[in-house]
């Protein structure tokens, strides 16, 4: 006969590794997302800051291992849902909840939160790399563009110039203007925004300005339309397009 000391073992050992086998589950999956995680934040902060905007996740999901990453991600967030699900009828059942999962699904939480924060968060929190960088004048231009006034007045605030240019010779009071953005003209003439400054086609913000109510402001600031010509125009295109092939070919930021 079976020593009843034994056989209460046998069944004991079988019911921990049941026990610890949802959250070691989930530590797998937290791990997965955890390297996800911080490869979007490496390329919304430092790549972001040195190389200009970035399609987040594009180049490292076409690749095998990304993919299994981001698949860790989705199977994570499942995870999650069910884990609480679980905690709820446990609660209900007056059961003892699983703190081993309860833990991992609170860290994961946190981490699927970073994950989804936006690029927008990371500008504000490093304003003084992405002010100071490279690649400042390509994201003033946007920020005008998109007629971010507290974005535009933060990037001065912290050491951007008014007048400074991106890759096509924009400032940000071009984008602005083309972008019918009022408020931002407003802003960026107060701040002393040069109103003539002109492009790489030799366009000012006047020339390309989209607002009626933009162009009178910009004319009562002395704007004048000032128009590249053909020559000029052509050659700009011509050297763009060389530079954006080198960027690609030499993966250089550029300006």
């Amino acid at each position: 006969m079976q020593d009843p000391v034994q056989a209460g073992s046998q069944w004991t050992e079988p019911s921990r590794r049941r026990q610890w086998m949802w959250p070691g589950i989930g530590v797998v999956l937290l791990l997965g997302t955890a390297v996800l995680t911080i490869r979007f934040v490496w390329e919304q902060t430092v790549w972001s800051w040195e190389r200009g905007p970035q399609m987040i996740g594009f180049s490292f999901l076409h690749a095998g291992p990304g993919l299994i990453f981001l698949s860790c991600a989705l199977a994570l967030e499942g995870w999650i849902v069910a884990t609480v699900a679980g905690s709820v009828w446990r609660l209900m059942r007056r059961r003892r909840q699983s703190r081993a999962s309860l833990t991992v699904a609170s860290l994961s939480v946190v981490v699927l939160a970073i994950l989804h924060l936006p690029g927008a968060f990371w500008q504000t929190l490093f304003i003084d790399k992405f002010a100071n960088g490279p690649q400042a004048g390509r994201y003033l231009a946007m920020a005008a563009g998109a007629g971010d006034v507290g974005m535009v007045r933060m990037y001065l605030d912290h050491g951007t110039p008014v007048d400074v240019r991106n890759c096509e010779g924009t400032t940000g009071l071009h984008a602005a203007a083309a972008g019918g953005h009022v408020d931002v003209i407003r802003f960026l003439i107060a701040a002393g925004a040069d109103v003539n400054a002109v492009d790489r086609m030799g366009d000012s913000p006047l020339r390309v300005s989209n607002s009626p109510e933009g162009t009178r402001l910009l004319q009562s600031h002395g704007a004048t339309i000032i128009t590249g010509n053909e020559e000029q125009r052509t050659k700009a295109i011509k050297e763009m397009r060389e530079e954006s092939f080198r960027r690609i070919d030499r993966r250089d930021p550029g300006c």
